[in-house]
């Protein structure tokens, strides 16, 4: 339509396909520029602006969390070694009673006996931070 409309801009020395590829470059140019002018225009009502939100940890946040990782880092640094390694095997390592009494070759009332007296002292320890008693 745009060449029909314009042909009497055509000139005489002009070849006719390259004046038509012209044309139909700025058309290209112009759909892509509308497209995207189209994307990045949003609407306040959309449903992704309105649940639009910060999935990254704030600043405060971030040091919250590493001040966390540091004390109990410490925490579990300060349990004597039988309860850190039954602790450490089955809290981290996620390790079932038995592949802890394999590992270890503890008895599994020992086991469940460090394991409560290590989530005691941890609880006791870290109370502060978790907002949790540690009367429990």
């Amino acid at each position: 339509m745009r060449a029909y409309r314009n042909v009497s801009a055509l000139r005489d020395d002009t070849k006719l396909a390259t004046w038509l590829f012209g044309i139909a470059r700025n058309v290209a140019r112009e759909a892509l520029r509308e497209r995207a002018r189209e994307t990045r225009r949003v609407e306040l009502s959309d449903h992704a602006v309105v649940n639009l939100c910060d999935e990254r940890a704030t600043p405060a946040g971030e040091l919250l969390d590493k001040e966390l990782k540091d004390v109990t880092r410490e925490a579990v640094a300060a349990l004597d070694e039988d309860k850190r390694v039954v602790f450490v095997l089955r809290v981290y390592r996620q390790y079932s009673y038995e592949e802890i009494a394999a590992v270890t070759g503890f008895s599994l009332p020992k086991i469940r006996n460090d394991l409560y007296r290590a989530r005691a002292e941890m609880r006791r320890r870290l109370s502060s931070y978790l907002g949790v008693d540690s009367e429990v």
